[in-house]
């Protein structure tokens, strides 16, 4: 950096990598995908270098098995760049996923239909909820019913 060189400031967004590091435990997803705390960081130094850099922090190899959160070092920048922070924490959860069936009856005259649907999700969101919960059954033209042709 030369004494001439005007310096700034320009809030950037941090960039994650080394999601391929990160391992499931088996019959695990994400129900809250990984992200950065703070997601942005204030960059100072000559506006030319600046134009040209983006903030990094490189996920280590770990096994994510539910909430958790990990500090992390932000990635070494080129000499005379500066962050407001050295590290962010990296969070997400992973969720056990299940499949959980409802039964549905309606009575429409003198029929009753009985409507089988099938939810797969986190079990947190899952485990005690009622079909009512996780979704809105409309009926219209029940008797002119006919099946979809794939």
């Amino acid at each position: 950096m030369f004494p001439s060189e005007r310096l700034s400031s320009v809030s950037v967004p941090v960039v994650l990598k080394g999601f391929r590091n990160v391992t499931l435990p088996s019959g695990m997803r994400w129900s809250e995908a990984l992200r950065t705390e703070p997601d942005t960081v204030v960059l100072t130094g000559p506006i030319a270098r600046m134009q040209r850099t983006q903030v990094f922090v490189t996920i280590p190899e770990v096994v994510w098995e539910g909430s958790m959160a990990i500090s992390l070092p932000l990635d070494e920048l080129e000499k005379g760049l500066e962050l407001s922070v050295n590290s962010v924490d990296v969070i997400g959860t992973s969720e056990y996923w299940v499949e959980k069936e409802f039964i549905y009856q309606r009575r429409i005259g003198q029929r009753v239909y009985e409507v089988k649907l099938w939810f797969s999700g986190p079990f947190s969101l899952i485990k005690n909820s009622e079909l009512i919960d996780l979704c809105e059954l409309t009926f219209k033209d029940f008797d002119k019913f006919e099946l979809a042709h794939v």
